[in-house]
């Protein structure tokens, strides 16, 4: 499987299993708006489940799809690629970050996303680990660090 067909795969499943009904239910939580096809969560994280069973998609494959899906405006396919990353945390390397670190200018929108990255992806980032493996306490809340290099990052490349 290469990115495109990811991609395609991914966006097949939401289209397939659109729930506009859900759509109105979960808006509620996203005063920005909500522009999402309506999966719940129990569905997409079942497909993601499906597709890492696929040994082929590993953390190369997922960071080159990811662009295209974090940019994307619906709501799923950022979490696609940031559940997919999760999954694959074994694997994490520095161009992990450095390519998270990218998405901010582009794709992390919502609170919703900044959360997944805050509680799932980032504490994994080494700097967040002591040598016995523990991890640290932020004394910053996670959400604001993330929201804060997002802003930064908006504001850096408008330079």
């Amino acid at each position: 499987m290469n990115s495109k067909e990811l991609i395609e795969e991914i966006r097949s499943y939401c289209l397939a299993n659109a729930n506009e009904a859900n759509v109105i239910k979960y808006s509620r939580y996203f005063k920005g708006g909500f522009n999402a096809n309506g999966l719940a969560n129990g569905q997409v994280e079942s497909k993601v489940n499906e597709l890492l069973q696929d040994k082929a998609i590993t953390i190369p494959l997922i960071l080159q799809a990811a662009p295209e899906l974090v940019k994307s405006e619906k709501y799923e396919e950022t979490g696609f690629a940031l559940l997919m990353l999760n999954h694959r945390k074994k694997q994490y390397s520095h161009e992990v970050f450095q390519a998270i670190e990218s998405w901010f200018a582009f794709g992390i929108r919502n609170w919703a996303h900044a959360d997944m990255l805050g509680m799932w992806i980032l504490p994994d980032h080494p700097v967040c680990h002591r040598k016995n493996d523990q991890r640290r306490k932020i004394e910053i809340p996670q959400r604001k660090v993330i929201l804060h290099l997002a802003h930064n990052q908006a504001l850096t490349s408008n330079l």
